[in-house]
This record gives structure tokens, C-alpha cells and sequence, in this order.
């Protein structure tokens, strides 16, 4: 009797410690979710949050499934436990908060320094660009003066040093999982990248992939940006004063 209470305070020991870690990570998420709601265009890297509270979040699961594991129908528990985490991380990769596209397309073609304005697949204004100084191929880490090939979309819209910005989503999910192979990216980074394309938010400004990559003024006659794609100031207020956040664009070699 006095060994079957001790096991059972034991395991009652066991639980605590799990539900305690997960008190832990709960404090932790909302101090993440508080940082992202007062710094709402925040695109600097990850606060240091983050990675702690996912940290915390897999030890509480291992103590929540090691705790349940021998008490009675703990092995149901523990799957249920663990079935609600792939629920999280499927809910957090669909588009939360996806802009709206809109009618006009934007198509750059960068061996042409071409600009194409399109609307409902129809032409209605070109404009010459400037480029990089290494502008053949897709951009695969930052300072390789590349500007990024894909498609994209605008998410975010202001003035900035060079007249106008449009930024775009780079990096995106294909871009951010091929650096998570090559091993540019650690998992958080690669995981919170997912995570703020699938909301349309304005990606990372500083990763190992580069980022900050945008639509602005400064002028199209040399190849004199860091990847992004310049137009005349007059060119970018027309741009400007036509498309909207969530407009796609497409960037082809």
C-alpha cells in the first residue's frame, strides 16, 4: 500500500513538473505575442523569445508525455498531446492573414531591366530597372548583390531614403527552405520565416539569405543596389500610387 502511494505521488510529481513547464512556456508565448503586437512591422530577426519559448515548449511536451506515460490511459493522453502540437504547427503554416492580390500583376524580367505593370493579364506601363552588381542568378545569401528570382508578393508600402517602397516577400518558404538545407537557416529561423509569409507580414530584414528586398526609387541607369530592384522616382510614384500590399511579383531571370 505504502508503495503504490509512493509510486503515485511520484507520478503526481512527474505531472507537476510537466504542467509547470508548460506555465512556463504559456508566459513565455505571451510575452512573444505582446513584443509582436507593439512592434507590428518589427522585420529585425527574431526576439530573443522565441527560440526560448520553443525550447520550453519541447521540454514540456517531453515531461508531459514522460509524466503520462505510466499513469493510467496516459498513453492516449500523450497521443492527444501530441496530435494538438501537429495541429499547431499546421495552423500556424496556412495563410493567416493572406492580402488580398488585387487586379494588377507585376512581372520584372531581370535581363532585360524591364518592369511590366500588368492589369487583369493586360499591359499598361513599362519601366527600365536597375539591378545589383551580380544580377545572373537567384540570390542565396546576403551581401551577393543578387536580386531573388520567384514569385512574390508586396508587403509593405512607404517612404523610404530612396523616394518610394514596395517591399517584397523575400525570403519566402522556398527560398528559406533550401537555405535551411544548405545550412544558412537553423530550424527557429527557418520555421518563424514560414510562419510570417503564411500571415503576409514583411519577412526578416537580416538573415543569412539577405533580406530588405524591395521595389524603390533612385534611379534605373546603372546596376547600383544591394539586390533590389530600382526604378526613376517618377516611374515608382506611378507604381506607387497603382498597387496595394498582397499585389504578386513575379521576378524571372
Amino acid at each position: 500500500m505504502t508503495s503504490m502511494f509512493r509510486v503515485r505521488e511520484l507520478e503526481r510529481a512527474k505531472l507537476n513538473h510537466a504542467l509547470g513547464a508548460f506555465l512556463a512556456f504559456g508566459v513565455l508565448e505571451a510575452a512573444v505575442a505582446v513584443y509582436a503586437i507593439s512592434h507590428p512591422m518589427e522585420t529585425h530577426g527574431l526576439p530573443w523569445t522565441t527560440p526560448l519559448s520553443v525550447g520550453a515548449l519541447l521540454l514540456g511536451l517531453a515531461l508531459f508525455v514522460r509524466a503520462l506515460w505510466r499513469v493510467r490511459a496516459g498513453r492516449i493522453f500523450s497521443l492527444v498531446a501530441i496530435g494538438l502540437l501537429i495541429l499547431a504547427v499546421t495552423l500556424a503554416l496556412r495563410p493567416i492573414a493572406a492580402l488580398p492580390e488585387g487586379p494588377y500583376q507585376i512581372v520584372v524580367h531581370k535581363a532585360e531591366r524591364n518592369l511590366q505593370l500588368k492589369r487583369d493579364s493586360e499591359l499598361i506601363a513599362q519601366y527600365r530597372i536597375g539591378l545589383g552588381p551580380n544580377s545572373v542568378g537567384d540570390k542565396e545569401r546576403e551581401g551577393d548583390g543578387k536580386t531573388p528570382e520567384g514569385r512574390f508578393t508586396i508587403t509593405d508600402m512607404g517612404p523610404e531614403p530612396f523616394h518610394k517602397w514596395l517591399g517584397l516577400s523575400y525570403p519566402d518558404g522556398g527560398h528559406a527552405w533550401r537555405g535551411r538545407v544548405s545550412g544558412r537557416l537553423t530550424w527557429i529561423e527557418w520555421w518563424y520565416t514560414c510562419f510570417k509569409a503564411a500571415q503576409g507580414k514583411p519577412p526578416f530584414s537580416h538573415t543569412a539569405l539577405g533580406g530588405s528586398i524591395g521595389i524603390h526609387g533612385g534611379g534605373s541607369r546603372t546596376d547600383w543596389t544591394l539586390g533590389c530592384i530600382a526604378l526613376d522616382n517618377e516611374d515608382v510614384d506611378e507604381l506607387y500610387r497603382l498597387v496595394a500590399p498582397g499585389t504578386p511579383v513575379l521576378v524571372f531571370p
